[in-house]
Protein backbone atom coordinates (compact mmCIF):
# COMPACT_ATOMS: atom_id res chain seq x y z
CA UNK A 1 0.00 0.00 0.00
CA UNK A 2 2.89 2.15 0.53
CA UNK A 3 4.20 2.20 -2.77
CA UNK A 4 0.96 2.97 -3.98
CA UNK A 5 0.69 6.41 -2.30
CA UNK A 6 3.87 7.21 -2.94
CA UNK A 7 3.61 6.60 -7.01
CA UNK A 8 0.47 8.61 -6.44
CA UNK A 9 2.88 11.54 -4.58
CA UNK A 10 4.99 10.77 -7.22
CA UNK A 11 2.49 11.70 -10.12
CA UNK A 12 1.13 14.41 -8.68
CA UNK A 13 5.08 15.73 -8.38
CA UNK A 14 5.23 15.68 -11.83
CA UNK A 15 1.81 16.95 -13.21
CA UNK A 16 2.90 19.89 -10.55
CA UNK A 17 6.52 20.00 -12.44
CA UNK A 18 4.64 20.16 -15.60
CA UNK A 19 1.79 22.35 -14.87
CA UNK A 20 4.92 24.74 -13.66
CA UNK A 21 6.65 24.41 -16.94
CA UNK A 22 3.51 25.14 -19.04
CA UNK A 23 2.64 28.35 -16.54
CA UNK A 24 5.58 29.85 -15.85
CA UNK A 25 6.28 31.48 -19.16
CA UNK A 26 2.94 33.13 -18.85
CA UNK A 27 3.72 34.69 -15.51
CA UNK A 28 6.64 35.60 -16.56
CA UNK A 29 5.29 37.23 -19.67
CA UNK A 30 2.89 38.94 -17.23
CA UNK A 31 5.51 40.10 -14.96
CA UNK A 32 7.98 41.53 -17.88
CA UNK A 33 4.79 42.84 -20.12
CA UNK A 34 4.52 45.37 -17.66
CA UNK A 35 8.37 47.10 -17.58
CA UNK A 36 8.95 50.16 -19.12
CA UNK A 37 11.16 50.42 -22.17
CA UNK A 38 13.38 52.82 -23.14
CA UNK A 39 12.70 54.93 -25.96
CA UNK A 40 16.19 54.70 -28.65
CA UNK A 41 17.90 58.25 -29.86
CA UNK A 42 14.62 59.19 -31.86
CA UNK A 43 12.20 58.38 -29.20
CA UNK A 44 10.70 55.47 -30.40
CA UNK A 45 9.58 53.22 -28.35
CA UNK A 46 9.53 49.44 -30.06
CA UNK A 47 7.62 46.85 -28.66
CA UNK A 48 8.92 43.70 -28.05
CA UNK A 49 7.87 40.03 -28.22
CA UNK A 50 7.65 38.21 -24.88
CA UNK A 51 8.26 34.57 -23.74
CA UNK A 52 4.79 33.61 -24.53
CA UNK A 53 3.95 34.90 -27.44
CA UNK A 54 6.96 32.67 -29.04
CA UNK A 55 5.15 29.76 -27.77
CA UNK A 56 2.30 31.17 -29.36
CA UNK A 57 3.49 32.29 -32.44
CA UNK A 58 4.92 28.75 -32.47
CA UNK A 59 1.19 27.17 -32.01
CA UNK A 60 -0.41 29.42 -34.81
CA UNK A 61 2.18 28.41 -37.73
CA UNK A 62 2.36 24.76 -36.26
CA UNK A 63 -1.53 24.96 -36.12
CA UNK A 64 -1.68 26.76 -39.70
CA UNK A 65 0.30 23.89 -41.22
CA UNK A 66 -1.05 21.48 -40.16
CA UNK A 67 -4.54 22.55 -41.40
CA UNK A 68 -3.58 23.37 -44.53
CA UNK A 69 -1.78 20.43 -45.26
CA UNK A 70 -4.75 18.18 -44.02
CA UNK A 71 -7.46 20.20 -45.76
CA UNK A 72 -5.25 20.13 -48.98
CA UNK A 73 -4.59 16.43 -48.63
CA UNK A 74 -7.48 15.07 -46.98
CA UNK A 75 -9.79 14.43 -50.13
CA UNK A 76 -7.29 13.00 -52.18
CA UNK A 77 -7.54 10.06 -50.09
CA UNK A 78 -11.72 9.30 -49.99
CA UNK A 79 -12.96 6.33 -51.81
CA UNK A 80 -16.37 8.45 -52.57
CA UNK A 81 -16.43 12.28 -51.52
CA UNK A 82 -19.66 13.34 -49.39
CA UNK A 83 -20.98 16.37 -48.24
CA UNK A 84 -19.85 16.36 -44.86
CA UNK A 85 -16.24 15.60 -45.53
CA UNK A 86 -16.30 17.98 -48.31
CA UNK A 87 -17.41 20.46 -45.17
CA UNK A 88 -14.49 19.43 -42.87
CA UNK A 89 -11.72 20.09 -45.70
CA UNK A 90 -13.47 23.54 -46.36
CA UNK A 91 -13.63 23.94 -42.30
CA UNK A 92 -9.35 22.93 -42.07
CA UNK A 93 -8.30 25.26 -44.59
CA UNK A 94 -10.40 27.85 -43.12
CA UNK A 95 -8.37 27.14 -39.72
CA UNK A 96 -5.08 26.81 -41.33
CA UNK A 97 -5.85 30.33 -43.16
CA UNK A 98 -7.20 31.73 -40.02
CA UNK A 99 -3.89 31.05 -38.04
CA UNK A 100 -1.35 31.85 -40.46
CA UNK A 101 -3.39 35.05 -40.66
CA UNK A 102 -2.78 35.36 -37.20
CA UNK A 103 0.95 34.80 -37.18
CA UNK A 104 1.89 36.75 -39.93
CA UNK A 105 -0.33 39.90 -38.86
CA UNK A 106 0.15 39.68 -35.14
CA UNK A 107 2.73 37.96 -34.04
CA UNK A 108 5.30 39.02 -37.06
CA UNK A 109 3.95 42.57 -36.88
CA UNK A 110 6.33 45.10 -36.01
CA UNK A 111 4.51 48.21 -33.08
CA UNK A 112 6.61 51.21 -32.26
CA UNK A 113 5.19 54.96 -31.18
CA UNK A 114 6.41 57.95 -29.76
CA UNK A 115 5.10 61.17 -28.44
CA UNK A 116 3.42 61.96 -31.48
CA UNK A 117 2.58 58.81 -33.75
CA UNK A 118 1.83 54.81 -33.63
CA UNK A 119 3.54 52.62 -36.63
CA UNK A 120 2.35 49.14 -37.22
CA UNK A 121 4.34 47.14 -39.86
CA UNK A 122 3.61 43.81 -40.87
CA UNK A 123 3.61 41.80 -44.39
CA UNK A 124 1.95 43.92 -47.66
CA UNK A 125 0.16 46.07 -44.75
CA UNK A 126 1.90 49.70 -43.11
CA UNK A 127 -0.24 51.83 -40.96
CA UNK A 128 1.44 54.62 -39.49
CA UNK A 129 -1.05 57.55 -38.01
CA UNK A 130 -0.69 60.61 -35.52
CA UNK A 131 -2.24 59.80 -31.96
CA UNK A 132 -5.14 61.83 -33.06
CA UNK A 133 -6.13 58.83 -35.95
CA UNK A 134 -6.12 56.47 -33.55
CA UNK A 135 -9.35 56.06 -32.83
CA UNK A 136 -10.04 52.95 -30.35
CA UNK A 137 -8.32 50.47 -28.35
CA UNK A 138 -10.82 47.22 -27.69
CA UNK A 139 -10.50 43.55 -26.95
CA UNK A 140 -10.96 41.47 -30.35
CA UNK A 141 -10.72 38.17 -31.83
CA UNK A 142 -6.85 38.21 -31.41
CA UNK A 143 -5.95 40.42 -28.60
CA UNK A 144 -6.19 44.36 -28.14
CA UNK A 145 -7.49 45.74 -31.40
CA UNK A 146 -6.44 49.20 -32.50
CA UNK A 147 -8.70 51.32 -35.05
CA UNK A 148 -7.04 53.93 -36.67
CA UNK A 149 -8.07 56.46 -39.89
CA UNK A 150 -5.51 54.03 -41.89
CA UNK A 151 -7.07 50.81 -40.53
CA UNK A 152 -6.81 47.97 -37.52
CA UNK A 153 -4.69 45.92 -36.57
CA UNK A 154 -4.09 43.65 -33.22
CA UNK A 155 -1.34 43.54 -30.67
CA UNK A 156 -0.20 40.77 -28.14
CA UNK A 157 -1.16 42.45 -24.73
CA UNK A 158 1.63 40.73 -23.41
CA UNK A 159 3.80 42.47 -26.00
CA UNK A 160 6.65 44.25 -23.66
CA UNK A 161 5.43 47.88 -24.30
CA UNK A 162 2.12 47.31 -24.56
CA UNK A 163 1.03 49.10 -21.53
CA UNK A 164 3.54 52.34 -21.98
CA UNK A 165 1.15 52.43 -25.50
CA UNK A 166 -1.96 52.21 -23.31
CA UNK A 167 -0.67 55.26 -21.77
CA UNK A 168 0.34 57.05 -24.08
CA UNK A 169 -3.16 56.18 -25.80
CA UNK A 170 -4.70 57.60 -22.57
CA UNK A 171 -2.42 60.70 -22.63
CA UNK A 172 -3.67 61.45 -26.14
CA UNK A 173 -7.51 60.87 -25.63
CA UNK A 174 -7.79 57.58 -27.48
CA UNK A 175 -10.73 56.22 -26.31
CA UNK A 176 -9.77 52.70 -24.36
CA UNK A 177 -13.02 50.09 -23.93
CA UNK A 178 -13.02 49.20 -19.90
CA UNK A 179 -11.24 45.88 -19.73
CA UNK A 180 -9.13 43.98 -17.16
CA UNK A 181 -6.99 43.32 -20.59
CA UNK A 182 -6.70 46.73 -21.12
CA UNK A 183 -5.94 48.47 -17.46
CA UNK A 184 -2.22 49.52 -16.98
CA UNK A 185 -2.07 49.44 -13.28
CA UNK A 186 -1.87 46.07 -10.63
Amino acid sequence: MSIAISNEWLGAMIMFAVCALLLGPLFWSLYNAKKRLSADTNGWVETRRSIFDHVIGIIQIGFSVVWLVFGTLSPFFLKEPNIGAVIIFILMLVMGVWFLQSFLFVYCASVRFNDAKLEYKAIGKKISVYWSGVESIKMGQNGPKITTVEGSFSISNLRRGFYQLLEKARENNVEIQNSPHLKTSG
